[in-house]
């Protein structure tokens, strides 16, 4: 009976040490991949900031693509020019009456016809609270009857 005892006391000191030793390697290896995490980290800031201005630059530069060819204009010939000096003369006195907010609107529908709000707001250079705020240029404009939203989201100047 006391070799029985005494094997089972050799195997479970025998197991108490690889639990211990498995336990200090899982502790270096928790240790180890904290430090490679914050590697990790490090390197990706690193990467945003070296690719943020890149990024940026991007951003405006497909802005303002989109501001002068719409992707259903692929011809870049979007301009709603006026046609002769009447209408320029009619744009003219309708930029007069209205504040100076929607004749920059005005001014960008001519130039390049149809735009959605975000091309709208980028071209007058207007913000988007500017734009569609309670008494913003979308009301005004409205109220006047000076132009019409399309099913795609676009605003277009009417006609004259």
């Amino acid at each position: 009976m006391t070799d029985i005892v005494t094997g089972q006391d050799a195997l479970i000191a025998r197991l108490e040490d690889e639990n211990a030793r498995l336990r200090r390697e899982l502790a270096a290896k928790d240790g180890e991949i904290r430090a490679v995490e914050t590697q990790n980290a490090v390197a990706v800031k690193n990467l945003k900031r070296a690719l943020m201005p890149l990024h940026t630059a991007l951003q405006q530069i497909f802005g303002e693509i989109d501001v002068i060819v719409s992707p259903d204009d692929a011809t870049g010939s979007g301009s709603s020019a006026p046609a002769d000096a009447r209408v320029e003369k009619v744009w003219a006195d309708w930029k007069s009456k209205l504040p100076n907010s929607c004749g920059k609107v005005i001014d960008a529908l001519l130039l390049h016809g149809p735009l959605n709000q975000q091309q709208i707001c980028v071209s007058a250079r207007i913000s988007p609270n500017t734009l569609s705020g309670g008494t913003g240029v979308i009301a005004r404009l409205n109220k006047a009857g000076l132009w019409t939203k399309h099913s795609d989201g676009k605003y277009e100047l009417r006609k004259f």
